[in-house]
């Protein structure tokens, strides 16, 4: 049941950011990608830059950690991405991070981390 709950409201929250962003004019490539390394949240595009995203949810107001090795998750599953996806090769790449919460504004940190 927890596990439930967990899930509907990362996906809620992806799929507020999903809107915003589109609003904002951003390019929406894959929400939810899955590879053999991991998962991308959101990966999306705008001009020539390539932005791989993860939202992070939560009903209390605190920010949620993200792990080293859910960064490198995140590196790993963008490369995969980029080889399988070789039209975005001459884009710029970035690593963003979205904080949302139901009790204060979201939280956008660009190049939240680097790739290695």
């Amino acid at each position: 049941m927890i596990s439930n709950l967990r899930h509907f409201i990362g996906y809620f929250g992806e799929l507020l950011v999903l809107t915003y962003l589109k609003l904002k004019f951003y390019n929406i490539i894959k929400h939810r990608y899955r590879c053999k390394f991991g998962e991308i949240d959101l990966i999306i595009s705008r001009k020539r830059e390539l932005i791989f995203l993860e939202v992070k949810t939560s009903l209390f107001g605190r920010e949620i950690p993200i792990s080293n090795v859910q960064c490198q998750s995140i590196i790993n599953s963008s490369k995969y991405f980029l080889s399988r996806n070789v039209n975005f090769c001459n884009y710029s790449i970035r690593y963003d991070l979205c904080f949302l919460s139901l009790k204060r504004w979201p939280i956008y940190i660009k190049n939240a981390w680097v790739s290695n």
